[in-house]
């Protein structure tokens, strides 16, 4: 039986390939997660991680 990976496993990526927001809501999809249930799984508030989607270009 093969063994399943997470489709936001880096491990085999560089990290310029992928932007972070679409890491972020990709992980957040695999998880089953809310924005504010993911944030508190690794201790950010729900507003860090809101920033953290923002597109790159935005003035935030």
């Amino acid at each position: 039986m093969a063994t399943r990976r997470a489709m936001w496993d880096v491990s085999d990526m560089r990290e310029a390939e992928r932007p972070q927001q679409q890491f972020l809501r990709e992980a957040m999809a695999e998880l089953q997660l809310g924005r504010t249930a993911f944030a508190a799984r690794f201790g950010a508030s729900k507003r860090a991680l809101d920033n953290w989607l923002l597109p790159s270009t935005s003035n935030q």
